[in-house]
C-alpha cells in the first residue's frame, strides 16, 4: 500500500491522526500541502510566509520535515 492507495480522504486521516507534537500543526499543514496538494517546495516556502503568523522555514528545512513525518505516517499505515 502506497499513500495514494488510501485517497484524498485517507490520507487526510492519517496526517491528522499521526502527525502530533512539537510543531504538529504547522507539519500537519505541510503534509497536506505535500501529499494533496502538490506544490513545488518553493510555493510551499512562499504559502508558509504567507500564513499568520508567517512561518520562515528554508527549503531544507521543509524536506527534512516532510521525510520525518511521512517516516511517522509510514510505521503506522506500512507503506511499501
Amino acid at each position: 500500500m502506497t499513500l495514494t492507495d488510501l485517497g484524498k480522504k485517507g490520507v487526510e486521516e492519517a496526517i491528522q491522526e499521526w502527525v502530533i507534537g512539537r510543531n504538529g500543526e504547522r507539519d500537519r499543514y505541510i503534509m497536506r500541502m505535500h501529499l494533496i496538494d502538490g506544490p513545488t517546495l518553493e510555493e510551499m516556502q512562499k504559502r508558509l510566509e504567507r500564513l499568520e503568523p508567517p512561518c520562515y522555514l528554508s527549503i531544507d528545512r521543509i524536506k527534512k520535515i516532510i521525510l520525518k513525518r511521512e517516516e511517522q505516517i509510514a510505521k503506522h499505515i506500512k507503506i511499501q
